[in-house]
């Protein structure tokens, strides 16, 4: 049985997908501490725990299926993987 691969540190790129917002909007919630993240030099990368737990909390303000948006969320990492590429 093939185990699939897991990202557990998400891109600022990938999270303003997943979460359907602006660069901007990523920044302000970062400023408020809505969403927690870890500075890597000068890149922050967000655990994909913080961002599943937020989607959690919020699903009424972001109007969408989080639970979907979870189950699915390695297809959709590598479907971003693939748009950047191109």
């Amino acid at each position: 049985m093939e185990r699939k691969e897991r990202k557990e540190l998400l891109t600022s790129a990938e999270v303003i997908k997943i979460l359907g917002i602006s660069k901007n909007t990523l920044s302000r919630w970062i400023k408020q501490g809505k969403i927690g993240y870890i500075q890597v030099g000068v890149r922050k990368l967000f655990p994909r725990k913080e961002i599943e737990e937020f989607l959690r909390k919020n699903a009424v303000n972001l109007h969408v299926d989080v639970e979907e948006i979870i189950k699915d969320l390695d297809e959709n990492l590598r479907s971003i993987d693939v748009e950047e590429k191109e």
